[in-house]
């Protein structure tokens, strides 16, 4: 039996971190005890890491990457992919949903393939899903910095094709709502398996209540590739901050958000609704550049 403790450290226990520096024993890649004091195990009995009183967390998951440490999920390479997949793992991330964003269908076809073929391994992240961005987005205010020429409907026929190619790992579609035929197709995803999220639109308040009850459960990178004005309303902002069912994600750099907006957004969503996204590309965990 393989047995490591991880000593000294503040454990997260689901609802907030251990007060006291504690231990955690790992036996075969599982967790076994969360015990309190100094470990009584010896180094012979297995591996002892001291966390110095460091944080202790399960992995991390990010449902909205693009791409890091050079690799660009769309166009790069499986072997730098699978070597970025490394690097994520340094960093305590341990699962990812590789966010394919709007191309031409040919383009996406191969990202997706590419990515569905990538297998498991333990030295590094994990894919737990795909998740399509686009391109079935607005092609206003609300498209962001996907190019414009490549932004269309999504056909069912279109998504039967991805989800084959993928072997069933579309996880995840963010759509805009007013865009042709999206009404439409949401429940038949939904009950696909696959998470319809609503991002990168423009829609009015009652478009994306349609949605949501069509079966839409997200709400990607909330306040960003929006207008830069709403209206008092809050537009599609407010439905989706206001609606119990709608989980929303965030990123949550200060950048793309502002503290105190990401403040009222969690206030109205709560923890349990909240999920914290990096949205990095290509040029994350690189060196400064242009």
């Amino acid at each position: 039996m393989e047995r490591t403790v991880l000593t000294n450290a503040r454990i997260f226990l689901g609802n907030g971190f251990s007060e006291s520096h504690n231990r955690l024993l790992v036996c075969n890649s599982q967790v076994a005890e969360v015990g309190f004091g100094p470990s009584r195990m010896n180094r012979d009995d297995g591996a002892v890491i001291d966390c110095n009183g460091g944080f202790l967390t399960p992995g991390f998951w990010d449902i909205q990457i693009n791409g890091c440490a050079g690799a660009d999920f769309l166009t790069s390479s499986r072997e730098t992919i699978e070597q970025a997949l490394g690097r994520l793992l340094l960093h305590g991330v341990t699962t990812i949903y590789p966010t394919v964003i709007t191309d031409s269908p040919d383009r996406m076809a191969a990202a997706i393939s590419k990515l569905a073929a990538i297998k498991d391994d333990p030295a590094r992240c994990g894919i737990g899903g795909l998740h399509l961005e686009g391109p079935a987005i607005s092609g206003g205010a609300g498209k962001g910095c996907h190019p414009k020429e490549f932004i269309r409907p999504l056909t069912l026929a279109e998504y039967y094709r991805w989800q084959e190619l993928s072997g069933g790992k579309i996880a995840i579609v963010t759509l805009a709502p007013e865009t042709e035929r999206a009404l439409s197709i949401i429940p038949a995803l939904v009950t696909e398996g696959t998470t319809v999220a609503l991002g990168h639109t423009d829609a009015d308040k009652d478009t994306i209540n349609r949605a949501i009850d069509c079966g839409a459960r997200l709400a990607t990178h909330l306040w960003n590739a929006s207008k830069k004005t709403l209206d008092r309303n809050l537009e599609h902002i407010g439905a989706l901050l206001a609606s119990d069912d709608v989980f929303a994600s965030f990123i949550a750099d200060s950048y793309h958000i502002h503290p105190d907006t990401l403040k009222i957004s969690l206030r109205a969503k709560g923890t349990g609704r909240a999920i914290l996204v990096s949205d990095a590309m290509s040029g994350a965990m690189m060196p400064n550049g242009i």
